[in-house]
């Protein structure tokens, strides 16, 4: 009985991890999102978003369509020495951090289209910025891009300040998120009380 029970529970295991891998084929380039199933009051594990939105617009009213309201958003820049190494095969042998007057660099590019599609959805603008990953904070700490520990006003600010910073920031490493989700924790847990 046990050697059936064990293959039951076999060819259980093969036939979940097929259509698991249907389902990852079918999501395509679409983003996963948790979203509330308030017909049957259940919580949908998914909803797709199809990744072919030609303008930020659509995707925000996608975002909308999908239950986001509002957000308090939180940045946080790698700042390892890792972002070297793939300028080297992706920035034409350039920092990702790299800063010049008559082109962006990829963090500029991201800081920009994030800011555009995600700001109408925080209601107050105001955006706490950490950096990690530094010769300073190394794989420990994180740095917030004002020494008050103030948040920016706006993505503007996000990416005057980075500019402004960046320049003198040593990478180093390794990556590690936690000291940033720390971060996180602890301003969402102080906003609740």
């Amino acid at each position: 009985a046990n050697s059936t029970s064990g293959q039951r529970e076999g060819k259980l295991g093969i036939r979940r991890r097929v259509r698991e891998e249907q389902r990852s084929r079918e999501m395509g380039n679409c983003l996963a999102l948790e979203t509330p199933d308030k017909s049957k009051n259940k919580l949908k594990k998914f909803y797709k978003i199809q990744d072919t939105f030609d303008s930020i617009e659509k995707v925000q009213t996608a975002l909308r369509q999908v239950g986001l309201e509002s957000s308090n958003l939180i940045v946080g820049i790698d700042y390892t020495k890792s972002n070297t190494w793939t300028g080297e095969k992706t920035f034409g042998g350039k920092s990702l951090h790299t800063i010049e007057a008559d082109r962006p660099n990829p963090y500029q590019q991201v800081i920009e289209i994030i800011g555009r599609t995600l700001e109408v959805f925080d209601d107050d603008k105001l955006i706490p910025v950490f950096g990690f990953g530094d010769n300073y904070t190394a794989d420990k700490k994180c740095f917030p891009f004002f020494h008050d520990k103030r948040p920016c006003e706006g993505f503007a600010e996000v990416i005057s300040r980075y500019n402004e910073i960046t320049p003198g920031i040593v990478l180093a490493g390794p990556t590690n998120f936690g000291p940033v989700i720390r971060e996180a924790i602890s301003i969402v847990k102080a906003e609740q009380s």
